[in-house]
């Protein structure tokens, strides 16, 4: 087992987390009137998109590696890296349009990131779905195993 087929399940749940945190964080913001919570869901935001670019990576290195796979697996890991790296593009995109603009964000442009923001943990939820699939249904190695 690689050096890579080990750090890509141990990359994976940051971007979960911190995206998901800081997707959630802009609506408490507004609804508990507590506004401190809205630049902790951004930085959250662009910490989660730094680590799915760093899952991404590590998934597309480790895949390589993978020379023999069961029927139907190649299809579903390409589709996982596809919805991977999709979720990192739509977060990216997301983060860069607010940080474009400056510390003055009106509201179409919060809400307007921070939609783009929940479609990319849609993205990362298919992902993370078909790379469980991967590893638990149709056995491929991951690190641990």
């Amino acid at each position: 087992m690689t050096i890579w087929e080990q750090l890509h399940p141990m990359t994976v749940h940051f971007p979960i987390a911190f995206l998901l945190v800081g997707w959630l964080a802009e609506p408490l913001a507004v609804w508990l009137k507590v506004p401190r919570l809205g630049p902790f869901g951004f930085w959250c935001g662009v910490v989660g998109a730094f680590s799915l670019l760093g899952a991404v990576i590590t998934g597309g290195i480790s895949s390589t590696a993978l020379r023999s796979l069961p029927a139907g697996a190649r299809w579903m890991l390409d589709a996982h890296g596809f919805w991977g790296g999709l979720a990192f593009v739509t977060a990216a995109i997301s983060c860069g349009w607010r940080m474009a603009l400056g510390s003055e964000v009106g509201p179409f442009t919060r809400w307007g990131s921070w939609t783009l923001l929940g479609i990319a943990c849609g993205f990362m939820v298919v992902s993370a779905h078909l790379g469980g699939m991967l590893v638990y249904e149709m056995k491929l190695p991951a690190a641990g195993r």
